[in-house]
């Protein structure tokens, strides 16, 4: 908890066609009825670009208070607040749920809790198995942000772990020289990793 008292949890990238932030809006609405001091106990910050239009949305809302925005930042201080979240957010739309966000991947690497509101999706499965809490339901938004603001939400698995380290841009460029010497029917001539003598 920050010495402001708040939890602090943190969407990196822009919002942008069929992505939108009413449905975290309504979260926020939901939480409050339950449990009204979760203002006091939360905050929700957006790092990137967001429309006119979607903070237009928080102010209508009356989110103000528990909901901030910071305009883009470089990579590395990007990274900085990702590692400094006590959460962090993930945002699937039902138009984008067949394909699985390079933001999971970014997510997954700081070694931060994940709190994904997702339909069904690649991104979900892979959050999940790295022990994110995978929502698909406002209400069930709404009591995660609760617990989030009190207790905090589960540790995401080490960064070491497999279910962490499977999804490492090595591995995964591993496998996917497999399958394309597989595809060509090719033998898979060895690589040595970057930076070495083979």
């Amino acid at each position: 908890v920050r010495p402001s008292g708040r939890r602090r949890l943190v969407h990196l990238g822009s919002i942008y066609g069929s992505r939108s932030i009413e449905p975290i809006l309504a979260a926020i609405r939901l939480a409050r009825l339950k449990d009204p001091t979760v203002a006091d106990r939360l905050e929700v910050q957006f790092v990137g670009s967001v429309s006119e239009a979607q903070r237009a949305l928080v102010a209508e809302s009356g989110a103000s208070d528990m909901v901030s925005f910071t305009s883009y930042v470089p990579r590395r201080r990007a990274l900085e607040i990702m590692v400094g979240a006590d959460a962090l957010l993930l945002l699937v739309s039902e138009a984008d749920a067949h394909a699985a966000t390079g933001k999971v991947f970014d997510y997954l690497g700081s070694g931060r809790p994940i709190l994904a509101l997702v339909p069904p999706s690649p991104a979900g499965r892979i959050a999940a198995a790295a022990g994110g809490t995978v929502i698909h339901t406002i209400e069930d938004f709404a009591d995660a942000l609760i617990r989030l603001a009190g207790d905090g939400l589960p540790s995401a698995a080490p960064t070491e772990s497999e279910a962490v380290a499977r999804y490492a841009a090595d591995r995964l460029t591993s496998r996917l020289v497999d399958v394309l010497d597989e595809v060509l029917g090719r033998s898979r001539v060895p690589i040595a990793p970057l930076g070495r003598e083979r």
